[in-house]
């Protein structure tokens, strides 16, 4: 439920421009969030996000960065709820019904394999860096790992 709290906050505290009855929508999603959420909760709030990313601009571009989704794995309950908010992000940023509204593009990153969330993605989507050289320079990318995983366009 954290995650997609925070990720709803930071989208209201960037974009000024949302309508009041949204806004009211957003601090009622936050302050009544419960202290052992479910699922259900979870989905409820990522419908509130929903409805702010599509209040966007259509000419807008989201960017959204997770970084060490692997961190969200265990206990089951954290894993599961992770899950339900990964799973709408990845929505909101699939291909499909984009046309007339804000674009989205998701970065999940992970320092370690990701076993829980790696099927939440297409073979296409998982990157891994091979190496790096003396200059941090990221030489080439290989597929179907689980280092970087990212949204593309």
């Amino acid at each position: 439920m954290a995650l997609v709290v925070t990720l709803l906050l930071q989208l209201v505290d960037q974009h000024r421009d949302f309508d009041t009855a949204l806004l009211r929508e957003c601090r009622d999603a936050v302050m009544n969030a419960p202290q052992e959420p479910t699922e259900d909760d979870v989905r409820a709030c990522c419908d509130v996000l929903q409805r702010c990313v599509q209040a966007l601009p259509r000419e807008a571009t989201l960017f959204c960065i997770v970084e060490g989704i692997a961190f969200f794995e265990g206990p089951k309950k954290r894993t599961a709820q992770t899950r339900v908010v990964l799973q709408r992000l990845l929505e909101l940023a699939s291909d499909e019904g984009q046309e007339g509204r804000a674009r989205i593009k998701c970065l999940f990153t992970t320092p370690a394999r990701s076993p829980e969330f790696v099927g939440l993605f297409k073979p296409y989507d998982v990157w891994t860096a091979d190496s790096v050289n003396s200059s941090g320079f990221v030489p080439s990318l290989r597929r179907n790992s689980s280092w970087m995983m990212g949204r593309r366009r």
